[in-house]
């Protein structure tokens, strides 16, 4: 056994001896970190490619369309709609769904690259898809 290996020995069991002190609380939040480090470790690194596809994915809604449509939604549910501003929603609402069509073919696009599923895919990458966005 090399040196550095004895000090990691020592290391890791100094921090087991640590572990087994923790109230249950907290060593399962260290069993969730220590987890979240090897699971980072064994993911291999995003392309540049990858790195905009991801981008793509976790971009979002622009604020200023997020308003709009949420502020004529709401007159729609309250029935205070004009006829142009119900015209304006449904553009919004195409729109709206076409940047959601963007979003999940660069989703489809980054999973197909990394030889994976989406849902696993979006687990590894922490990608958090909106239900409704």
């Amino acid at each position: 056994m090399t040196n550095t290996q004895a000090t990691r020995r020592t290391s890791t069991d100094q921090i087991l001896r640590v572990a087994e002190q923790l109230p249950e609380t907290e060593l399962g939040q260290l069993v969730t970190r220590i987890l979240a480090i090897w699971a980072q470790r064994l993911t291999p690194p995003l392309t540049k490619v990858e790195k905009r596809l991801l981008g793509r994915v976790k971009g979002g809604l622009p604020a200023r369309l997020r308003r709009r449509y949420d502020d004529l939604a709401q007159r729609r549910d309250n029935e205070s709609l004009t006829p142009e501003e119900y015209r304006e929603l449904l553009r919004l609402t195409d729109t709206i769904e076409g940047l959601q069509v963007e979003r999940l073919a660069a989703l489809n696009e980054l999973a197909r690259r990394r030889k994976l599923s989406v849902s696993p895919m979006t687990g590894e990458l922490a990608i958090l898809l909106p239900a409704h966005e």
